[in-house]
Formats: C-alpha cells, structure tokens, sequence
C-alpha cells in the first residue's frame, strides 16, 4: 500500500498548480457508459445537446463503435447548464485507466486535465480494453483545451 502514497501526493500537487493559473475551479460528475467507445485513434468531443447525447450514446456517431452493441437510451441532461466531454483512448491493456485531475476556467479558456494510467513494466493480463470517459460539466462558455498526462503506477511486488 506504500505505492499510494507517491501517487496521492502527486496528484495533490498537479490539482494545486493547475488551480493557480486558473479564475475559478468547476465541479464535474463522472458519467458512466454502460458500453465502451471503440476507436483506432484517442478521441474526444463536447456534447451540448440532447439529440447529439443520444446520437453517440446509441452508437449511431459515424467515428466512433460501442461494445458491447446494443439499444441504449441516454440519461436526460439539462444541457441548458450542463455539458458533456466525451473522451478516450484506442485499445489499451485492461489494467489502463483515464482519470480527471482538473477543471478550471480562466477568462477565456476552460482547461481540463486528464492522466492515462498505465501499468508501466508491470506484468498483467493482456486483456485489452478501450478506456473512455464521460465528464458532465457546467456549461462551457470558453474554448475546451484538454491536457495529457501519462503515468504509470507502481507494480506491487510479488
């Protein structure tokens, strides 16, 4: 469990130096897709309206396929406050992992922070997986600029 600590502290100091350049800090709720997002190349785009919710959320975006295929019916959202951004990677080992570390505004752009989790070195299954995201956020009224990270977690030891 010692492997944690490193981590939290990072991730502590990544979300107070982003906070620093920014006017204000959002709150966002994660969504959770009952389907992943199957794509060739990492992805991601803001949905603002209900029509372009259930558009992608059945599957029916000419870029992008779900797995696993199916009839699926979007949640209602009041996109007149809220919007989506919809993001993720093409295949990936199971143990990879998307995470927010933040959301700011400055007076003209809203910045989101992303971190891929990856195993690194570590041995795993080769289970492959494609890591996505939904994000529900007060509605943007700036441009999106999206910043990567990757980091790899620490291999418990056998």
């Amino acid at each position: 469990m010692n492997f944690i600590k490193p981590i939290s502290l990072f991730i502590a100091l990544c979300g107070t130096v982003s906070q620093a350049y920014a006017d204000s800090v959002f709150t966002y709720a994660m969504l959770k897709l009952p389907f992943e997002v199957q794509s060739e190349e990492s992805w991601s785009e803001v949905i603002s309206n209900q029509q372009q919710w259930q558009q992608f959320y059945s599957g029916s975006a000419d870029h992008l396929t779900i797995w696993p295929a199916g009839s699926y019916t979007a949640p209602q959202i009041d996109f007149d406050a809220y919007d989506i951004v919809v993001g993720g990677m093409n295949y990936k080992s199971s143990h990879s992992d998307i995470m927010v570390q933040y959301l700011t505004e400055s007076s003209n752009i809203t910045y989101l922070g992303i971190t891929i989790v990856t195993p690194g070195n570590c041995t795993v299954t080769m289970d492959l997986r494609y890591p996505n995201i939904a994000i529900l956020v007060p509605k943007l009224k700036n441009e999106l600029k999206i910043s990567t990270r990757v980091a790899d977690y620490f291999c418990p030891q056998a």
